[in-house]
């Protein structure tokens, strides 16, 4: 069985883009395309500065001591650059949210079914 669509009009194939955009249109495909470059720009220099500095830090302390340290004191007079109370309290922070969360949204979702 063969399954063809014709059509009364004959010639190219017919797209959803525009021949002729309108100034309106190609004024917001550039603001559009300006606040994507401004993104990427603006994420591409914050890596930079925080990975721009670690050759430095790590001069001064070892990595294995950065991620074991129990303690965050860097403005002291003997500073201490241990980011493992930092890592905890993150994961503490996750896992009460997901406690909470995960059931609400689940039994509200069960619930508009």
């Amino acid at each position: 069985m063969s399954s063809s669509v014709t059509s009364a009009r004959s010639g190219p194939a017919r797209t959803l883009r525009a021949d002729n955009p309108r100034y309106g249109e190609k004024a917001i495909f550039g603001f559009l395309f300006f606040t994507a470059a401004v993104s990427v720009f603006v994420t591409t220099a914050i890596v930079f500065a925080l990975f721009y500095p670690l050759p430095r830090l790590f001069s001064e302390i070892s990595i294995v001591e950065f991620f074991t340290a129990t303690e965050w004191s860097p403005g002291f007079l003997k500073p201490q650059y241990g980011v493992w109370p930092i890592v905890v309290g993150t994961l503490i922070v996750v896992v009460t949210a997901l406690i909470v969360a995960v059931p609400i949204g689940l039994l509200s979702a069960i619930y508009l079914v």
